[in-house]
């Protein structure tokens, strides 16, 4: 089987892995850079990609897409994938994942447990319907993959929403009331199951932490929701809800490998082995 990494970053720990456990497993895997390749469009013809002037010819393709980097490397795998290549994950899904906004207005179409929340720039929210939301609160931008900051003090809360307000994105205000025994776990998502997790202790220090079944669940189901199969997902666990901070469709696996113990990749070779024979599901979802 040819395996594309489809990747800027080929020296990475990540991609370095996929390559060294397909190898293993017996497949052709080898890196395509996104800034190598064209799009040739003959008419009459089927479009192909090339890399340096050879065509891009693979069974498989695995996107390691950044979000700052990722208008053109998404053209390329859109490409690849209306060729009828099997992709990890779509063009579209990869879109949505970088939208937090999209992200949030799908998992309350699909009733999952999302906490108050409210979207918008610093003069879109007044000082009284700020006031009306239970502290603590979980500030975050929408644009950026940026950290979820929890504050239990209304100036802050104002603060950091003036700081996230811009042209071009918002802030995310959600409740996060009842935060006793908060858990900040960081989750590999891979298919429907949860294959790896790990949370950040008090000193600072990563451990590998045993999620709930309904945990679980809730990792999963905001997968499945935007029609993710392989992901990172940060989320806030606490007494009766959760807040999700950050979906990464290009998870590094480094960490979270060596914390657990987990062999992420070699699943993930196996996943690719079990799944690429199906036809490719029409995504459903949308932008």
């Amino acid at each position: 089987m040819k395996i594309c990494i489809l990747t800027r970053t080929p020296n990475y720990y990540t991609e370095r892995k996929i390559m060294e456990k397909g190898m293993a497993a017996g497949h052709n895997v080898f890196v395509v850079k996104p800034s190598d390749c064209s799009i040739v469009i003959n008419d009459g013809e089927a479009y192909t990609v090339s890399s340096r002037g050879e065509r891009v010819v693979a069974d498989v393709v695995i996107p390691r897409i950044p979000k700052n980097l990722s208008s053109y490397d998404r053209a390329i795998l859109r490409q690849l994938e209306s060729s009828g290549t099997y992709t990890l994950a779509g063009s579209l899904a990869i879109e949505r994942s970088f939208d937090m906004v999209r992200t949030l207005q799908l998992l309350n179409k699909n009733k999952l447990s999302v906490p108050y929340t409210i979207i918008g720039r610093e003069q879109a929210i007044p000082s009284d319907m700020l006031g009306r939301m239970e502290m603590p609160l979980a500030l975050r931008s929408s644009s950026e993959a940026s950290n979820t900051i929890i504050t239990s003090n209304e100036k802050t809360a104002k603060s950091l929403l003036r700081a996230f307000s811009s042209e071009s994105s918002c802030a995310i205000l959600q409740e996060a009331a009842s935060m006793e025994n908060r858990r900040e776990v960081h989750a590999v998502i891979l298919g429907a199951v949860v294959v790896a997790s790990m949370h950040t202790n008090k000193s600072g220090e990563h451990e590998p932490v045993k999620l709930s079944d309904s945990d679980k669940k809730v990792l999963t189901r905001v997968a499945k929701a935007l029609n993710i199969t392989f992901c990172s997902i940060d989320i806030i666990l606490y007494n009766d809800g959760y807040v999700i901070s950050k979906i990464d469709v290009n998870p590094k696996l480094e960490v979270i490998e060596q914390t657990t113990g987990r062999d992420v990749v070699s699943r993930l070779i196996q996943y690719i082995e079990q799944n690429v024979k199906r036809y490719p599901k029409k995504d459903k979802i949308g932008a």
